[in-house]
């Protein structure tokens, strides 16, 4: 068997600035992945410690799968576009909801806030009227009183488009590296970083 390549050594360099970071500013992460599929989860998952910041992680690829996993009719998403602003918020309510749900089993030091990261985009031939390369990712920043809690809103959400050249596995290595890089700007760790 093919010994497969080593990652790529400054992703692993930013997926360990970022398990570092989260670990000492007590902020779990939740990613909902369509376009990367695992991969940001998998440069994360290669730092040890990485089951401290990574709640979890869901690859939704099909109509029906995003349509089960993020409970909304398919209908609507076909109406919305399965590449779309409506459906990454879709995908970050998701996590946050069920993170939301553990809460209350959390033993220890209890999370001081999480972030839901969600991605999706086109890595092979056009669809929707978007051509190979679009990506689009979003992330939602949440803070997390003391109490339990029953729902929580976004105290931050961004969402921005992204046009990536080169072929399927280059887009996927890409957008993989685009979230990565937001991860490692949430305000703590960019603070940190300019200090």
């Amino acid at each position: 068997m093919k010994t497969p390549e080593c990652l790529p050594k400054e992703l692993l360099a930013q997926s360990t600035r970022i398990v570092t970071g989260f670990t000492k500013h007590g902020c779990m992460l939740g990613l909902s992945e369509s376009v990367t599929g695992g991969m940001i989860a998998s440069f994360l998952s290669n730092v040890d410690g990485c089951s401290k910041i990574l709640f979890a992680s869901q690859v939704l690829y099909s109509i029906p799968g995003k349509s089960s996993f993020l409970d909304v009719p398919i209908e609507e998403i076909e109406a919305n576009g399965t590449v779309s602003e409506f459906i990454i918020a879709k995908m970050n309510e998701c996590m946050a909801r069920r993170f939301i749900k553990t809460l209350p089993s959390i033993t220890g030091e209890r999370p001081r806030s999480f972030i839901s990261l969600a991605i999706c985009g086109v890595a092979g031939n056009g669809i929707e009227n978007l051509p190979r390369g679009n990506v689009i990712i979003g992330m939602d920043t949440y803070a997390l009183p003391d109490e339990n809690i029953e729902e929580i809103v976004p105290a931050r959400r961004e969402m921005e488009w992204y046009q990536f050249k080169g072929d399927r596995a280059a887009i996927i290595l890409r957008a993989s590296s685009q979230a990565l890089f937001w991860l490692g700007c949430v305000p703590f760790l960019s603070t940190e970083t300019n200090n």
